[in-house]
């Protein structure tokens, strides 16, 4: 997983970016929890809709959504024109950190990977910056 480009923020974070729950010290499966990008990404669209997208809020927030688009399509390679392939996906189950048998969580991760690539498109056409990506 560590190979993958952009951003990832974690669930839970504590002193030194930690993962942290309350009595559980170090505790790992925050770190594997990857819809909580699309969380962010979701809040700041709100904010711009709320705001009616504003040139200097639109660029603030900018570098934080491009990076989990970042982030989301390095999980992909190129598998003929203008089609991709899932080679890395880090989440299977609700608990995102453990496998179950019908893998429930695997659509929230998919739809905010795709949330998060169409709000970074559409920022960068906003702003008019990023076109080659």
């Amino acid at each position: 997983m560590f190979w993958l480009k952009g951003a990832r923020y974690i669930w839970h974070g504590g002193p030194g970016m930690l993962t942290y729950l309350p009595g559980h010290t170090h505790y790992g499966p925050p770190l594997d929890e990857h819809h909580v990008n699309g969380w962010v990404v979701l809040a700041i669209e709100r904010y711009l809709n709320a705001c009616g997208w504003n040139k200097d809020k639109a660029r603030r927030y900018y570098p934080v959504v491009s990076e989990i688009a970042r982030f989301f399509s390095s999980m992909l390679e190129p598998r003929g024109q203008d089609k991709f392939q899932i080679r890395y996906l880090p989440s299977h189950s609700q608990a995102e950190s453990t496998d179950t048998v019908n893998k429930p969580n695997i659509f929230d991760v998919l739809a905010s990977a795709k949330w998060s690539l169409m709000v970074a498109l559409r920022m960068s056409h906003f702003l008019g910056i990023d076109e080659a990506e």
